[in-house]
């Protein structure tokens, strides 16, 4: 593995991290989309506005 220079290594790392953000937002839209599928029980208590 040879040497990598500064300019390298930052654009590595951003790439890095907009990939880990891609994942990160997918997983989160999942999980979103997951949950309004699913019935809701009518006292749910948080996240409906239902009081608890």
């Amino acid at each position: 593995m040879k040497e990598l220079s500064g300019t390298q290594l930052i654009r590595q790392g951003a790439y890095t991290a907009v990939g880990t953000l891609l994942v990160y937002g997918v997983v989160l839209g999942a999980m979103k989309f997951a949950q309004a599928r699913r019935p809701q029980p009518t006292d749910c208590g948080c996240g409906c506005g239902g009081s608890k």
